[in-house]
């Protein structure tokens, strides 16, 4: 009953729209300037309970806007005529095979045009391989797989339907794409698909067969209060959802009946009103992977940097190095334990050493005690200075030393005069008399000088000599016994007498020799007296004596005066000045005050040095001089003592802070330790150092086995998000392309496709028929009416 008032509503519709047709009148012919055309096309496949197409009704619809009129021409894909039939009034096309051509289309505002045509067996066979979009249905009964659905009818049992819709559009497509690598636009060729989105429509399943109904998770079912409603969104279009997608539905059945079911499709890139997740996604992803390459850098960089003990600038070379500066630090010899040993016997006694050593003004031996002796040197020195009118100061000596000077040259040149008026003369007769002594002095070979007539008297007095021959030889005669000498004839016997016999008896007797003894043998030991004072008489021998005066007149006395006088004046100067020449430049030595270089000159510079000395020395009140530096010192040397050693811990001095620092430095031994002795700097060091091993070692894994593969894979993820976006563009652009099936209209604003698919129900089953069957049916009944008009118009007239 249903389905017959559709029928009836139909008819009545179809039979309203042909009588208003018949009453209206024909239009005014218009120009086609202004109408804009928008073809649309509906496929109609009906399938059989397998999904396989069997027959295919095409419905083109024109959408015109505008004033006048227009000739819509399109070009055909398939070259078999077929025939129309208008669904809105009687407007239809002509087909020649290769185009279909509306003539003389009237627009007045916005009009559609509709027609439809079927497809015959051949054309039918040729859009099969055309149509992008495969449908397989399956069917269970009981768990049992069924694939004619006539042998379930009327039965009840468990049901369940299975449909699976594959998009089949693939095909190679050019795009372009930029590399996350370089920026650069890729050209490249890939597989892709129609955008095509299914909607399952007028699913529609009576509530008095089907109970229980359920369906996959990506269905909704309506409760309708006479049937389950079930409906889908399906998109198809690769790589944004899978090639294909599998719905079902099932329920328990009672008197099995199956409905129509129709699937419209459409080619096209739906809008959504979801965020799109990619773009953000894609813009982590390249801060993921440009910071990934930064990692790997950074690993590679820090992999370096951890390095080796060997290579300097490294973390390994460091931590060699602190742990071989700790253990030098820990070394006794060279390290912290031995600078604790210099503190806790050199360096902490030397401080206090020191701070006795400054001592205080009283206390001998002490910097204090020497400070205050400077001081009082300073002021000594500066009292020694003195003025030049203090007596017994430098000041008043060199003032008597430039009067001394002023003398001395004075002096000089008096001696001068005196060198060259007396000096000089009176040297020369010096020399000439020594001369002339020399000369009369002569030699034992120089007749007529002195020393010649004392070696003659020499030569007599000697034993060999005439004199003392002579007297010998008397003397000889006399004491010679009788017999011929003198006193044979001289005898005191002889009868001499008077004065005779007194005079030579007395002289010349014959028993004592007396005039041998008296006279003669006196006389020969002066002459030997003589001999010896002359020739060897100790110490000084008269004529050796006389010639070494010779000799050191000749030698030494001459010379010397000669050299006396050169050195009294030598105007050569070789071998050297003499002393005249010596005064002279002792004259201009000294000089003057005015004239550098000379002695007057120096002292008066002394004398302002000595004078700058006094200022320099100062006062202790006096900045800038060394009595007031003194005085800084000693207050320095007081605030260092106090510094040194305070004698307080709690206010430590150096003294105090060193005894603190030997703690510390044992605290310090201690935390260094050994590599063997946990929580110590060297155990830390050697765990560090293996640690660093192990980083360097897990650093090279993670860039290798790491940031490499994630920096390969994030540009692969890159690479492939980027090209499927292009991918997604080219799907867009392939269903904006895909605009036509059976025929594309020239000169439109818009060309659009649409399929439907329909399953034929089981025998006789008229509930829940689509409205596809209600247009069809609308559009056969529409004809008879018309068919019938045109009989009933004839036969009345």
């Amino acid at each position: 009953m249903r389905r017959l008032r559709r029928y009836l509503m139909v008819m009545g519709a179809t039979a309203l729209i042909v009588s208003l047709a018949m009453v209206l009148p024909a239009g005014a012919q218009f120009t086609n300037s202004n109408v804009k055309v928008w073809d649309y096309e509906l496929v109609i496949a009906d399938t059989n309970s397998a999904g396989e197409v069997e027959k295919i009704q095409l419905v083109d619809w024109l959408a015109l806007r505008g004033d006048g009129t227009v000739d819509v021409r399109e070009a055909k894909i398939l070259d078999e005529k077929t025939g129309w039939q208008g669904v809105h009034s009687f407007t239809t096309p002509t087909d020649d095979g290769a185009y279909i051509e509306w003539s003389d289309l009237k627009v007045d505002g916005d009009t559609n045009v509709v027609a439809s045509t079927k497809y015959s067996e051949e054309m039918v066979e040729e859009s099969r391989k055309m149509i992008p979009l495969d449908l397989d249905y399956k069917y269970w009964f009981d768990g049992e797989s069924i694939e004619n659905l006539d042998k379930i009818t009327g039965k009840s049992g468990h049901f369940k339907l299975e449909l699976k819709m594959t998009n089949n559009s693939e095909e190679m497509t050019a795009v372009e794409y930029e590399d996350p690598e370089t920026g650069e636009m890729i050209d490249t060729e890939i597989e892709t698909y129609l955008p095509m989105v299914i909607i399952p429509y007028d699913w529609y399943f009576d509530n008095t067969v089907f109970f229980n109904m359920e369906c996959d998770e990506t269905g909704l079912i309506f409760w309708m209060p006479d049937f389950y409603q079930v409906g889908w969104s399906i998109p198809l279009f690769p790589p944004a959802t899978e090639k294909s997608h599998t719905i079902w539905v099932e329920a328990d059945v009672k008197n099995f009946r199956m409905p129509t079911l129709t699937l419209p499709v459409a080619f096209v890139f739906p809008e959504s009103n979801q965020l799109d997740p990619l773009p953000i996604f894609k813009a982590g992803l390249e801060e993921l992977f440009e910071g990934v390459k930064q990692l790997d850098e950074g690993l590679v960089q820090a992999a370096e940097g951890i390095g080796s003990p060997g290579t300097a600038d490294t973390l390994l070379y460091g931590i060699s190095q602190v742990d071989s500066g700790l253990a030098q630090m820990n070394s006794a010899t060279a390290g912290l334990p031995y600078a604790k040993s210099n503190l806790d016997n050199q360096l902490i006694p030397g401080v206090a050493f020191a701070a006795s050593n400054i001592g205080s003004e009283g206390t001998p031996d002490t910097l204090l005690y020497g400070t205050s002796e400077v001081t009082s040197g300073l002021q000594g020195v500066k009292a020694g200075i003195g003025t030049t009118t203090s007596d017994n100061t430098l000041l008043w000596a060199c003032a008597a030393m430039q009067a001394g000077l002023n003398e001395l040259a004075s002096g000089a040149n008096d001696m001068i005069t005196g060198i060259d008026a007396q000096l000089l003369p009176g040297l020369g007769q010096i020399l000439g008399g020594l001369q002339t002594i020399s000369a009369g002095l002569g030699t034992r070979g120089t007749t007529k000088t002195i020393i010649w007539g004392l070696d003659q008297i020499s030569q007599s007095c000697a034993a060999a000599g005439p004199l003392q021959t002579a007297l010998q030889g008397a003397l000889q005669q006399l004491t010679v016994p009788a017999g011929g000498t003198l006193r044979d004839y001289v005898d005191n016997t002889g009868g001499l007498t008077g004065a005779q016999t007194a005079t030579i008896d007395d002289y010349i007797d014959n028993a004592s020799y007396g005039i041998a003894t008296v006279m003669l043998t006196p006389a020969l030991g002066g002459i030997q007296t003589i001999y010896t004072s002359l020739e060897t008489a100790t110490p000084n021998p008269i004529i050796p004596s006389l010639e070494a005066i010779k000799g050191n007149t000749d030698t030494l006395l001459i010379p010397g005066v000669t050299q006396v006088i050169g050195g009294l004046d030598n105007p050569t100067g070789v071998p050297q000045p003499g002393i005249k020449q010596g005064l002279q430049q002792i004259v201009v030595g000294v000089g003057s005050a005015t004239t550098p270089d000379t002695l007057l000159f120096a002292l008066d510079q002394i004398t302002m040095g000595l004078n700058s000395i006094t200022a320099g020395i100062g006062d202790a009140s006096v900045p800038d001089t060394m009595l007031f530096g003194l005085s800084a010192v000693q207050n320095g040397l007081h605030q260092l003592k106090a510094g040194l050693a305070s004698g307080d811990p709690n206010n430590p001095g150096i003294q105090e802070g060193l005894v603190l620092i030997s703690s510390g430095l044992g605290t310090a031994i201690a935390g260094i330790g050994s590599a063997a002795t946990p929580d110590t700097l060297l155990y830390g060091t050697s765990q560090i150092e293996g640690g660093l091993d192990e980083m360097k070692t897990g650093l090279e894994g993670a860039t290798e086995e790491g940031t490499a593969l994630m920096i390969e894979g994030l540009m692969d993820n890159l690479i492939m998000l980027n090209l499927s976006d292009a991918e997604v563009e080219a799907v867009a652009m392939r269903g904006e392309e895909f605009d036509h099936f059976f025929a594309e209209a020239e000169d439109t604003e818009q060309n659009q496709v649409r399929f439907v698919f329909q399953t034929k129900p089981t025998y006789s089953y008229k509930n829940g028929s689509s409205w596809i069957t209600a247009l069809i049916l609308s559009i056969v009944l529409g004809l008879l009416l018309i068919a019938g008009g045109i009989l009933l118009a004839r036969r009345f007239a």
